[in-house]
């Protein structure tokens, strides 16, 4: 999780049956046999401390990365049945197969996130035994059309089955489920049958990013009547495609359009045809401070990204001439922005400005922003000089990675009321690390590759109010 939890988490809403019945059969023999086995001594540490992955309200028990595999869930089986109110089960980033999936089909379960793992189709079926499921994620998990058939299901309103293998007959099957209002299918291969279908749905979140669908299949998602929400990005859209969007919709809350080839005629068709849009992603297209300058009519957006399209202070002026609005977070990384900006942007309440060429002197002025609440000031130009300053800052999270920041500015920082703190790809040592041991508020801190010895890693790692450690790259640390 990156500190700044910006923009596309704010975009991006929650994402993501073949065989033989002799298979599932054996699936259903096996998993029986794990049960009625001797107890099995789980050694994976999420599993030792599986309490502490549950959320506060007990409705969420995330453990994603935990390399599980399927002799460890009859040990998660165990804890849900006595945490009965766990209703989200987030296991991405794990080995579970089908066998391990066929344990899982809990009937107290709404949500499901097994996104990359390997359930493929009898894991799929397995899973939609469990008639209380509202939203799965499967994304990466090799499910071909007859999990699709298994995932058409009435009772789904949310599925994201990106970078899987379906094609338009098993997304035929999907979109006969009528109450399915959220579909992600990123890195998916989409013909102009699957295009047309989901032309016709009523479908409110649609994710059809880096899937090549070109200008003419943004022409065809175009005539969709009830989207709200589009992800576009890496599908080589150009203002063509854009032309065709808005003058078919207009009904677009959140728009997704990153790494395309976009330019300012294109912002200028937003601007004039979706004045609904809260949050749009422009990242690495080619609006330049034209495109930027246009964006001023979308001000009331609360969440804009613009990294990546040669941006200067020029087209921040436009951009805020009018005040910042509503807008509530901005992501202006890799332009070419100077300290000339900083005192308009330090009225956002979230920034990300990673790239640009922001000094000591516009680290002083954002130190006195009075509403900012996270800001990312990754590989600028700022020095000790400028960490001594924005320690004063009433921030919640700070990224200062990829700086010049040593010791004095690390111990500087320690003392700050920061929740998040970003140092990695600096010059800290011993002495900024066992300073910032000491911090009373610091509970994620990203200190990796910097110059830290064995007596700051050791502070470090002694600091039990740190949630969040990553201390990889130091010459004192070891894996």
């Amino acid at each position: 999780m990156g500190i700044i939890p910006l923009v596309n988490n704010y975009l991006r809403m929650d994402m993501k049956n073949r065989k033989l019945p002799f298979v599932m059969g054996m699936i259903s023999f096996m998993a029986a046999a794990s049960v009625n086995a001797a107890p099995y001594t789980s050694t994976n540490t999420c599993i030792a401390h599986m309490k502490s992955h549950l959320s506060s309200d007990s409705s969420t028990l995330t453990l994603n990365n935990c390399g599980m595999t399927d002799e460890d869930v009859p040990a998660i089986t165990n804890f849900l049945s006595q945490h009965l109110a766990v209703t989200d089960l987030e296991l991405a980033g794990n080995k579970i197969t089908a066998v391990g999936a066929s344990q899982l089909a809990s009937s107290a379960i709404k949500q499901y996130n097994f996104d990359n793992n390997s359930l493929g189709d009898d894991g799929v079926v397995a899973l939609t035994k469990n008639p209380n499921i509202q939203s799965f994620s499967a994304v990466n998990n090799n499910i071909s059309d007859v999990g699709a058939n298994a995932l058409a299901k009435e009772f789904l309103t949310s599925l994201n089955l990106s970078k899987n293998k379906l094609t338009s007959v098993g997304l035929q099957a999907l979109l006969s489920n009528s109450k399915l209002t959220r579909l992600y299918l990123a890195y998916d291969v989409l013909d102009q049958a699957a295009l047309t279908a989901l032309a016709n749905t009523g479908l409110a979140s649609l994710d059809v990013s880096y899937d090549d669908i070109g200008d003419s299949g943004l022409a065809t998602l175009a005539a969709m009547k009830h989207v709200t929400f589009l992800d576009i990005s890496g599908d080589h859209i150009s203002n063509q495609g854009i032309f065709s969007l808005t003058t078919q919709n207009h009904g677009l809350n959140s728009l997704i359009a990153e790494n395309n080839q976009i330019t300012a005629d294109g912002v200028h068709l937003l601007v004039n045809n979706e004045d609904g849009l809260h949050g749009i992603d422009l990242t690495n297209n080619q609006i330049g401070d034209e495109g930027a300058a246009a964006l001023n009519g979308l001000i009331l957006s609360s969440a804009l990204l613009i990294g990546g399209n040669h941006v200067t202070d020029k087209g921040i002026a436009k951009l805020l001439q009018n005040g910042s609005g509503m807008l509530i977070q901005l992501s202006a990384e890799n332009n070419q922005i100077t300290d000339a900006s900083v005192p308009a942007l330090s009225r956002i309440n979230q920034l990300v400005l990673d790239g640009n060429q922001i000094d000591d002197a516009g680290a002083a002025i954002f130190a006195k922003a009075k509403e900012m609440y996270s800001l990312s000031l990754a590989r600028n130009k700022i020095s000790d000089t400028g960490a001594i300053s924005l320690a004063s800052a009433r921030l919640a999270s700070l990224d200062l990675s990829g700086n010049q920041i040593g010791d004095s500015g690390a111990t500087a920082l320690a003392g700050a009321t920061f929740k998040s703190l970003g140092l990695a790809h600096n010059t800290v040592g011993d002495d900024g690390a066992i300073a910032l041991s000491s911090s009373k508020t610091i509970t994620w801190l990203n200190i990796s590759y910097n110059a830290i010895g064995t007596a700051g890693v050791k502070a470090l790692q002694t600091d039990m109010q740190l949630n969040y450690l990553n201390l990889k790259g130091n010459p004192g640390y070891s894996s």
